[in-house]
């Protein structure tokens, strides 16, 4: 699999869990704090950057940052995002998380939806609308 694919797959999972868990999440950004959260994502965010990693050498996700610091990015953009939803602003925070992920990481909005929307189709159960 492309490394684009792999993130974006990564990537919706992950904030499928975190839109199932966003006031949880909120709750842990006030009760931990920056670095508590921070400690806690360690894990996946070792994973995403080994992947963007991937993607920068094989020329498909810019390098104008280095994967460690475009993941932390990632990060605090997932997370406003699921405050935003937390506000009523958005209905999609998966979609819109995994959207604005790939944009960060060089791909054109536009064509950053047409790859999320085609993996989220190809992953949908038979008969099922993504």
């Amino acid at each position: 699999e492309s490394a684009v694919t792999v993130f974006v797959r990564q990537t919706l999972a992950l904030a499928r869990v975190g839109d199932q868990y966003r006031l949880l999440l909120a709750v842990a950004r006030t009760d931990l704090g920056h670095n508590g959260l921070h400690d806690l994502l360690g894990p996946m965010r070792e994973s995403a950057a080994a992947v963007i990693r991937r993607g920068q050498r094989e020329g498909v996700f810019s390098t104008y940052l280095p994967a460690e610091v475009l993941i932390l990015n990632i990060e605090a953009i997932a997370l406003s995002i699921l405050e935003a939803t937390n506000a009523g602003l958005l209905t999609d925070p998966t979609g819109a998380a995994t959207t604005s992920s790939l944009v960060l990481l060089g791909i054109a909005p536009d064509e950053a939806e047409r790859i999320v929307s085609g993996v989220r189709a190809a992953d949908a159960p038979a008969g099922a609308h993504p």
